[in-house]
């Protein structure tokens, strides 16, 4: 991911990396910022100051972080495995191919990444607004509507 960023810094592209949660190593370039844990009541702040939101972990079975960035309005940059391709479509986001093996994990490489990151950055407007409406499939009370619908369908 820094290799990534870098890219795109030396494309001319003015940008701050933010991590949120654990991470494994210091940050010691002046654009990337450090964050940690985070509570629930501070996630949406979280998630509001950020343009893209940056999921590059292999085989997440159900990234809740990816439907709150949504929810938020913020497109989402993942890998296409795990349940990703459930949550984020070509309008929300982009999913990097990256096969589904419980072997041995694949991630993409800088130049996918960079090349994710360019996409969104230049369909930034669009994008946003899909990702806030692609959430709204997720909402508990449409959720829950459409499978009573299916239920009473099948009672029938």
């Amino acid at each position: 991911l820094r290799v990534a960023l870098k890219i795109l810094k030396e494309k001319g592209l003015n940008l701050k990396l933010i991590i949120i949660g654990r991470m494994d190593y210091d940050a010691e370039e002046g654009w990337i910022e450090r964050c940690g844990a985070y509570s629930q009541e501070d996630a949406p702040a979280l998630f509001q100051s950020a343009h893209i939101f940056l999921h590059l972990k292999c085989l997440d079975p159900c990234p809740t972080a990816v439907l709150e960035a949504l929810a938020c309005g913020v497109p989402v940059i993942g890998l296409d495995n795990g349940g990703m391709p459930e949550l984020v479509d070509g309008k929300s986001g982009i999913l990097i191919p990256s096969p589904q093996d419980f072997e041995k994990f694949h991630y993409p490489n800088a130049d996918e990444v960079a090349d994710a990151i360019l996409k969104v950055k230049n369909n930034l407007e669009e994008m946003s607004h899909s990702a806030r409406n692609r959430s709204l499939k997720f909402d508990k009370e449409i959720w829950l509507k459409g499978h009573e619908e299916i239920f009473n369908q099948l009672l029938k």
